[in-house]
């Protein structure tokens, strides 16, 4: 018999059994897991007036089905802000969000919507992030008018079962950018270390870097549309929804990794910030940052290289999700852009 049960933030512990059971299904990812999950609640708002978070699980008889994350604006916040269910993770922190389950079940999907349209009548539903290939977003496309369905690129490269194959798909141009990248470095003189796991990394070093990388692409997005830096500060000061404190992968994702390359002196010249899923064999890059005086070198693109090579000798890997964002250095090692949906549906009778 179909069953559900509810659980508020206090029982989160309590779903870490049975959450980490269905996250092994073939459509999560690394974002779907229980222990990145339990990283966001640092991040959680406190305002009970305004906020809930909700867990829905939906059981046959004694075996678990589907567990709905959810987190809920129970009433309208700075204007614009209006009340409406959303997926946990929503606002950026999770790239890709989702039910939780090993197998889709559109009994179990019914049975959260109807649960959902009684408790709170007509409140939309937004869900951000869905991978156009997942089951829950197929359901609601097919079987809901959906208000809005806005797409966004997240970009993942299937590593072939040689090296050789993996540069051959790559395009000519490609081939010889990589070429030139290790021919500068050796005609410079510069030689350097990579590391796949790195344990000394300074991390308010790569920070740094992170965030010269977004302001310099912000800086390249104003030349194109001057209004973008206001709108983010009025975002900032008046819109936005607070956090318990914030979070960063950086520090708080126990399981997350960095890879470097380095000058021989110990200078870092780029990094990437990863997490590997065991379950799916993928690893997921959360960040990443270019020393600005060395970009000319692409250090980046050697160290990917790099591990890419290394991975697919190992053939340990089945994929490497650059997640969302179509930047040229993705589509340059191979990767291919898929799509991401953000909808808003109503729930009727």
């Amino acid at each position: 018999m179909i069953t559900l049960h509810t659980y508020r933030e206090q029982d989160f512990h309590r779903l870490r059994p049975i959450w980490q059971q269905l996250e092994q299904g073939r459509e999560m990812t690394y974002f779907q897991t229980y222990e990145w999950n339990k990283m966001l609640f640092r991040a959680l708002p406190y305002d009970g007036r305004h906020f809930e978070t909700l867990f829905l699980l939906v059981s046959d008889d004694d075996t678990p089905l589907m567990l709905a994350p959810l987190w809920i604006l129970k009433k309208t916040y700075k204007f614009i802000h209006k009340p409406a269910i959303y997926l946990f993770g929503n606002g950026g922190w999770s790239d890709y969000l989702n039910f939780i389950y090993r197998d889709f079940s559109e009994q179990a999907v019914a049975c959260i919507f109807s649960y959902l349209k009684e408790a709170f009548p007509s409140v939309p539903l937004c869900f951000s992030s869905l991978k156009e290939s997942t089951s829950l977003y197929q359901y609601l496309q097919s079987h809901y008018p959906l208000i809005t369905d806005r797409t966004g690129v997240c970009v993942s490269l299937f590593l072939p079962s040689t090296t050789d194959e993996w540069w051959q798909s790559l395009s000519k141009h490609s081939r010889q950018n990589l070429r030139t990248a290790h021919n500068r470095m050796q005609k410079d003189g510069i030689t350097y270390n990579l590391n796949f796991d790195d344990r000394d990394v300074d991390k308010e070093h790569c920070i740094r870097l992170r965030a010269l990388r977004s302001e310099m692409k912000a800086v390249r997005d104003e030349q194109v549309k001057w209004t973008t830096r206001l709108k983010r500060k009025v975002k900032s000061l008046f819109l936005e929804i607070p956090s318990r404190g914030g979070y960063h992968p950086l520090y708080d994702d126990p399981n997350a990794k960095i890879m470097t390359i380095r000058r021989e002196d110990g200078e870092m010249l780029a990094y990437f910030h990863y997490a590997f899923d065991p379950i799916h064999q993928e690893i997921v890059v959360l960040s990443a940052g270019v020393d600005k005086y060395y970009e000319r070198y692409s250090p980046g693109m050697i160290l990917l290289q790099a591990y890419i090579e290394s991975a697919i000798a190992q053939g340990t890997l089945r994929l490497i999700d650059f997640t969302r964002g179509a930047e040229p250095y993705k589509l340059a090692l191979g990767g291919t852009p898929l799509i991401n949906h953000s909808v808003e549906l109503k729930i009727e009778s």
